[in-house]
């Protein structure tokens, strides 16, 4: 589907920071500040929030790169595996997303 966009528009998008962060994106990483990996659930059981927002939040960390993949745990439970987030070892405190 093709739609008409102007060239400022375009330029505004793309001028766009995705560095700066969210409220929320800032209460995952003071969680994530101590440099440990964690799966989604267990930053959503820290923050004492449900799946969904949690997930929202970490796969938008994901995409600016404030946070990386570093492996996958199984859960004991469920017997499924969850991938482990962490801060990048360039960035190990969140410095630059605070």
């Amino acid at each position: 589907m093709r739609t008409q966009v102007s060239q400022t528009s375009l330029s505004a998008y793309r001028s766009l920071s995705t560095a700066a962060l969210t409220g929320t994106e800032m209460e995952v990483m003071a969680v994530m500040g101590d440099g440990k990996a964690r799966t989604r659930r267990q930053i959503a059981d820290e923050l004492g929030w449900r799946d969904g927002p949690t997930c929202g939040r970490c796969n938008s960390l994901v995409a600016k790169k404030a946070l990386i993949s570093v492996g996958e745990q199984k859960n004991p439970e469920s017997n499924k595996y969850a991938e482990l987030l962490q801060i990048p070892p360039k960035n190990p405190q969140g410095v630059l997303f605070q």
